[in-house]
């Protein structure tokens, strides 16, 4: 993505983010998000179209967004199973992830603004927002 940054989710359960320089050589750890899925290993990181922030997933069974300048939690969103994979929309405010039970989740990281585990969404709220989302493309 733009920012030339390279995310690693890690067994052990962080997400590591390196910079990258034009000539493709990778410097030091730029950051090390700890624990990001609560104990269990994060399975599938990805960019959003500016780098500004990364969407994660894993055994939690929770997708998550995090600031990558400062490493803070921006959202979480909970899926109805251990995540197995996410991806960014590059020209759209669009995330998608997939669970290990074959469930798949469309949402807008702006609709989703929890900021704790404690006032998570819902997977039924999640549903609305993504037939909401889905209505406006």
């Amino acid at each position: 993505p733009a920012g030339g940054q390279l995310a690693v989710a890690v067994s052990s359960g962080e997400v590591k983010i390196w910079r990258v320089s034009g000539d493709g050589s990778i410097g030091a750890v730029a950051m090390t998000i700890l624990n990001a899925h609560q104990g269990k290993p994060p399975t599938a990181c990805a960019f959003m179209h500016d780098a500004s922030m990364l969407v994660t997933t894993g055994g939690d069974s929770m997708t998550r967004v995090w600031d990558c300048n400062s490493g803070a939690p921006l959202a979480a969103v909970p899926l109805l199973a251990p995540g197995s994979c996410v991806a960014a929309m590059p020209h759209a405010p669009l995330i998608t992830a997939c669970d290990v039970s074959g469930g798949v989740y469309v949402f807008r990281h702006e609709t989703i603004s929890v900021r704790d585990d404690a006032n998570e969404s819902s997977p039924e709220t999640v549903t609305k927002l993504l037939m909401k989302d889905l209505q406006q493309f």
